[in-house]
């Protein structure tokens, strides 16, 4: 591949200097400090407290778990849990994992930033993964998404190696890393879809499809074990809950808005929340990095074959599922597409190293310097916001827990809707008071109901058959007291049901609002058994 003989970031030479390498140590620093800084700041949000939760079983029955009520493949809950028996599971340690895979994101990113625009396109797309808003975010939680961006762009990385002739053994590691990818998040087989179609548009060799097809059977092979499993999650439709709506005309302009600047600006869809603006508005706000983006296309087309894989690897991923939705199955939510950064990024790249072309009157240095500061300067509002402002905190359930803990008495209750807030909580609490539980499916029919029902589970998982007044009240001769802890997706009218029939022998005295987990005290009426109807 062919390097920017101007090229600034190597001060100048073919080979890369001593600036080039103390830029490398510094993006890397910048990475770890952006990926480290605050991580257990904020309380564990709910899909976080249930991988760490799943993590903590045995092997056997994080499969078993992970293939009965979850839509995911296991590996990244698999390591997890040896994470976790190395240091346990506080909210800093269970994070760092994230961190390190973010970081290694950044790492990869430069090499194949390297092979595909040269050294200087290399750091520039390494600094821009190493800074952007979307990816710190999913590098800073417990999920699997951080892991998938690494995965995946070393699946990448090592095909481009193995189409150019770097090596035989290069086929071997694509397939291995297509095989983990597979396992991390069943989006990672789109990303091995992209790059069949990127072999087909720039007309491959015979001889590469044979080896992509044999490293992709290796792939295969591998998750040949899971497949069964995949079987069971797709006949249940565990990816696509009830709740999730299908993407509308805006799903794809959130997803820029967080590719592009990781959004986090008030009005605007953030890491945990969606936001007003409309799809004009939100494209308005990137064009900035529209722009950039449409000078690396418009620069790249002189080196067409790096184009072609960059848009591969960008566009399957997010279409098809874009796609899937539309038709009605719902698998298409912005928060899962962090792992798009990095062909994004070095788009970008591309777009900063064409700009002394476009403004020729300035010094290079300075053109895609000054490019890359403002850049950053766009981002840092954003990872500021996601950091402070209460608008763009996931559910603070570490708050939620003490409050309850320092004001409930020992012989209250607690009651939680729907049944799964009652992992986040539990997760921090550790008062004795009795619990119980109302599973989401349940409470939903509470409006087709007859009068004074609903259903539910208790604490130990048995079915509550019936929630009438009657049971308001037997529930309130043991309990002077009960604490409703709500957490979304709870439909509204379903939900003021319930807390009608709560109020056949409670009041409601004081509510709080820990972003998203509201915690509700109802105090025992003083009504006669006698005067009860």
């Amino acid at each position: 591949m062919a390097r920017d003989s101007h090229d600034v970031w190597t001060g100048g030479a073919q080979s890369p200097g001593r600036v080039h390498w103390l830029l490398l140590a510094s993006i890397l620093t910048l990475a770890a400090f952006l990926r480290l800084f605050h991580l257990g700041s904020r309380s564990l949000w709910i899909d976080e407290v249930y991988s760490v939760t799943v993590a903590t079983d045995s092997l056997a029955g994080i499969l078993k778990t992970v293939g009965q009520v979850d839509p995911h493949p296991p590996l990244h809950f698999l390591l997890l849990h040896a994470w976790i028996r190395l240091g346990g599971y506080g909210e800093t340690w269970v994070r760092v994992l994230s961190a390190l895979s973010g970081l290694g994101t950044v790492g990869v990113t430069y090499l194949i930033g390297r092979r595909l625009l040269g050294a200087g396109g290399g750091v520039l797309g390494m600094l821009l993964v190493a800074a952007a808003p979307f990816q710190v975010m999913a590098s800073q939680e417990a999920r699997m998404y951080a892991l998938l961006a690494l995965v995946t762009v070393l699946c990448a990385y090592s095909l481009w190696e193995a189409v150019h002739g770097a090596g035989p053994w290069w086929w071997p590691v694509y397939g291995v890393s297509a095989a983990l990818a597979f396992y991390t998040h069943y989006f990672g087989a789109l990303v091995v879809v992209g790059h069949g179609l990127f072999l087909a548009l720039t007309g491959a060799r015979r001889a590469i499809w044979r080896a992509w097809a044999a490293a992709t059977a290796l792939a295969t092979v591998l998750f040949a074990p899971w497949l069964p499993v995949l079987w069971l999650q797709l006949h249940k439709g565990l990816a696509w809950p009830p709740w999730r709506a299908s993407a509308d005309e805006g799903a794809l302009s959130r997803v820029f808005t967080m590719l592009a600047y990781g959004g986090s600006f008030p009005g605007l869809p953030g890491y945990f929340v969606g936001g007003g603006a409309s799809s004009l508005d939100l494209l308005l706000l990137a064009s900035p990095f529209v722009a950039l983006i449409a000078a690396g296309i418009a620069t790249l087309r002189e080196r067409k074959e790096a184009l072609l894989f960059l848009l591969a690897w960008l566009i399957t991923p997010l279409g098809v599922p874009f796609v899937l939705s539309v038709w009605g199955v719902p698998v298409f939510d912005a928060r899962y597409f962090s792992f798009l950064v990095p062909p994004l990024a070095l788009l970008m790249a591309a777009g900063i190293q064409a700009l002394p072309h476009w403004i020729p009157r300035f010094d290079t240095l300075r053109v895609r310097v000054a490019a890359a500061a403002l850049v950053m300067v766009y981002w840092t509002g954003a990872l500021v916001n996601h950091h402070y402002h209460p608008a763009f905190q996931a559910s603070n359930w570490r708050g939620a827990a003490a409050y309850v803990q320092a004001n409930a008495g020992p012989r209250d209750v607690l009651i939680f809707v729907p049944d799964f807030a009652a992992t986040p909580f539990f997760y921090y609490f550790r008062g004795r008071q009795e619990w119980f539980t109302l599973k989401l499916s349940e409470f939903r029919r509470l409006e087709m109901a007859p009068p004074g029902k609903s259903g539910g589970l208790d604490g130990g998982g048995r079915e509550i058959p019936v929630f009438t007044r009657e049971e308001a009240w037997r529930v309130a001769d043991r309990h002077p007291a009960a604490w409703l802890v709500v957490t979304s997706p709870v439909p509204r009218q379903s939900l003021l049901a319930f807390e009608a029939l709560l109020r056949a022998a409670y009041r409601a005295t004081r509510e709080r609002d820990f972003g998203g987990a509201r915690i509700t005290r109802y105090e025992r009426l003083a009504t006669p058994r006698s005067e009860r109807r």
